[in-house]
């Protein structure tokens, strides 16, 4: 596997010394590890295990740092180019980390959970725990489950390990000659080799220590680290008159030439999540007295392993201390039971199967990057009806690739019910960007509802930055979309865009070409609603139109201006289907069109009908399927039409067939005239005189609908 390990820095410690075991026994198995810090002291030994270092200036305490945003980022393209397997978070501060890069790569999450920590409200507004999280105790697992109320199954229970054979028994006259070496005098000498907090109890083994100096007075007490509490220890020697018995270490990189010096270890911690020093001290075969919290019981065996004392009891402490002192040979026996005991259960080996395990169940637990089999499918659909037309191939794609799955789409209201009558679309949920999730809360709400649905895999047809956020914030594990406005941070397959010149189909499917999903050569369709179909075939009864009657439909509107054919050209042509070719005519549309249906339709005709504002878009589709023919500009009405199988003559003008024609399964002549400024799609909203849709005349529209209606006619008719 390839496996991403994050953590603060390297400098000595605990969590250090527990990822340079891990990653030793990683390595060994024959994993390749990339290990992001903020360097440290022991820097040199990981380079020598042979893993990749990536450095940044991360070293800071708060989880929501600015100094994160450059790794974050940094990262993100890092796992998009090397794939890993599995990421491994250590601290608090890349536990968040961690997760933010999980959420956007869809890279599983692994954390070890290292001690005992206050719940605060961060904490639990973002736990940050994880795909899996790691207990180094069965008391650690208590406490996350307890405090932090996660779920058992996600906890796994993996105690550390540490490297027996790095720690050697030394015969006492070499031990006696490494503390002349540190200026250590003569005498039985014990020790600690942890942070300077309050926690770790140094104040109360200080205290405990002057009482053992009072009894055997040439006794010396070892204080090995660095911490915020140095100055008031060394205060606290002072005023007990212990300056010839006390004797401070900073911090080392290898605590095994510490150990070599001491006769027995203590560790009088109020809390400890395991408690690697002791384990260490006996590899050492070290006599080791510390307190009965957290998980050290599971290291100590009272009486045979170690002795173990109750927190703040120093009665205890010191008469256990006088004790081995005065029983070497019991003090002997507890040292070499103990080192059986990590021999046989304290191994990094076994740290590192067990962790490999969690990293595996991990990974088969999180969707793969490859087109596999989704359950639930989101597609985020774009705003108008003709372009969420033009994703139906993405739809049926999508059923063919994963079948069984439910194909869910998000998007806006006015297109609803499109998307309702498209046959791969299996559920419409409506982003009311403009009404009830136009806030904060609203958003909120959009994202909750998807985190219900638990969506594996997500398409983002629409281009928008706050879509894809939403996605991302959704926890969809795979997003896919294009690599727009900055935006590919959320994205864990961010798409390039194809380029100028292709069709709106093309443009849409390239989304999922991308990916690995082939397809995209059917033809749109739309469904008929059975009772829109009904409501339809009434209001025609309404007006007087049989089944048998031949019927035009012609839709006036556009969603803008310079795509509208001219007034009189339509007030012509609809006088002329209704005399020359005897047919009804229907003029559907908004209720914004009505004005103007009512303005063209000449007055007098009997067989021509207004129904702008009368029909919904199931009624529209309906309509359009029961009609002969339909005449209308590049506009959703047409692609309609053209979709449910009618025959369609569409009139281009400043847009191209070759972006948005009609791509549906029903015959189709479109009209055009090449003009110099339309060869692109025209934009200019300031067209001053619309000439290339008035260039296309009345005469050419009822060429071109008598012989589409015989037959006998050719795909793209261009004048």
């Amino acid at each position: 596997m390839k496996i991403l390990i994050l953590t603060t820095h390297l400098d000595a410690g605990g969590i250090t010394s527990y990822l340079y075991n891990l990653v030793k026994g990683l390595v060994q198995d024959g994993h390749r590890i990339v290990l992001v810090s903020a360097g440290g002291n022991r820097v040199q030994e990981f380079e020598r295990l042979g893993i990749r270092l990536v450095t940044y200036a991360m070293r800071t305490k708060c989880e929501f740092s600015w100094r994160l945003l450059v790794p974050l980022f940094s990262l993100m393209h890092l796992i998009r180019k090397e794939h890993f397997d599995v990421m491994h978070a250590q601290t608090r501060v890349t536990q968040v980390l961690g997760t933010a890069l999980a959420g956007l790569s869809g890279c599983p999450l692994v954390t070890t959970c290292h001690g005992f920590f206050q719940p605060r409200l961060s904490r639990r507004l973002w736990p940050c725990w994880g795909k899996a999280v790691i207990a180094i105790s069965p008391q650690v697992r208590e406490h996350l489950e307890k405090d932090f109320h996660v779920s058992p199954t996600q906890i796994h229970d993996v105690r550390s390990g540490i490297d027996p054979e790095n720690f050697v028994i030394y015969p006492e006259s070499e031990r006696i000659e490494k503390r002349r070496e540190c200026g250590i005098p003569a005498g039985p000498v014990i020790g600690i080799i942890a942070r300077l907090s309050a926690e770790k109890g140094h104040l109360f083994l200080i205290r405990a220590m002057a009482r053992v100096v009072q009894r055997i007075d040439d006794a010396r007490l070892l204080i090995v680290g660095k911490g915020r509490m140095e100055k008031e220890l060394h205060e606290l020697v002072q005023i007990l008159g212990l300056q010839n018995n006390v004797f401070f270490f900073a911090k080392t990189n290898r605590t095994q030439e510490f150990l070599s010096l001491l006769d027995i270890f203590i560790l009088p911690s109020s809390k400890e999540g395991l408690g690697l020093s002791v384990m260490e001290a006996q590899a050492a075969g070290l006599p080791v007295i510390a307190t009965r919290v957290g998980g050290i019981p599971n290291l100590i065996q009272d009486g045979h392993t170690g002795v173990l004392i109750d927190s703040g009891d120093e009665e205890a402490l010191v008469e256990n201390i006088i004790r081995l002192i005065g029983q070497h040979d019991m003090a002997q026996a507890l040292g070499r039971q103990a080192r059986d005991f990590i021999q046989k259960e304290g191994s990094y080996r076994i740290m590192a199967k067990q962790t490999q395990q969690v990293y595996l169940q991990s990974k088969r637990e999180t969707p793969s990057r490859d087109p596999a089999n989704p359950c639930r499918i989101l597609v985020f659909n774009v705003n108008w009806i003709g372009d969420v037309i033009f994703t139906g191939p993405v739809f049926k794609a999508l059923h063919a690739q994963y079948p069984g799955s439910r194909i869910i789409c998000l998007a806006v209201e006015r297109v609803r019910q499109i998307l309702e009558c498209m046959p791969d679309v299996d559920e419409v949920m409506v982003y009311d960007e403009h009404g009830r999730h136009r806030g904060l809360l609203g958003k909120i709400q959009v994202i909750r509802q998807l985190r219900k649905r638990k969506i594996d895999l997500a398409f983002i047809l629409h281009r928008s930055w706050t879509r894809a956020l939403i996605v991302f914030l959704a926890r969809i594990p795979l997003r896919v979309g294009y690599d727009t406005k900055r935006r590919g941070i959320f994205l864990t397959h961010p798409i390039d865009l194809p380029g100028h010149g292709h069709h709106r189909c093309e443009y849409y499917f390239h989304i999922l070409r991308s990916y690995g999903i082939n397809g995209g050569d059917d033809p749109c369709e739309l469904r008929v609603d059975a009772d829109a179909e009904t409501d339809v075939k009434r209001c025609l009864r309404d007006w007087e139109v049989d089944e048998q009657a031949r019927l035009a439909v012609i839709h006036i509107g556009g969603n803008w201006e310079l795509k509208r054919w001219p007034e009189r050209n339509f007030t012509d042509l609809i006088q002329r289907l209704h005399d020359e070719m005897n047919m009804h005519i229907v003029i559907p549309g908004s209720s914004h069109d009505r004005s103007l249906a009512e303005k063209i339709l000449p007055k007098g005709l009997p067989r021509a009908h207004i129904a702008a504002g009368k029909t919904n878009l199931k009624q529209l589709i309906a309509l359009m399927a029961r009609a002969d023919v339909v005449i209308s500009a590049d506009s959703g009405p047409m692609h309609i039409a053209n979709c449910v199988g009618t025959k369609v003559v569409a009139l281009f003008g400043p847009t191209r067939p070759e972006i948005t024609g009609p791509r549906g399964k029903g015959d189709v002549i479109i009209l055009q005239k090449e003009m110099v400024c339309n060869r692109e799609p025209c934009y200019n909203l300031d067209c001053p005189d619309n000439q290339c849709m008035q260039a296309i005349t009345v005469d050419e529209v009822m060429q071109a609908v008598k012989r589409i209606m015989t037959c006998d006619y050719h795909q793209n008719l261009k004048k």
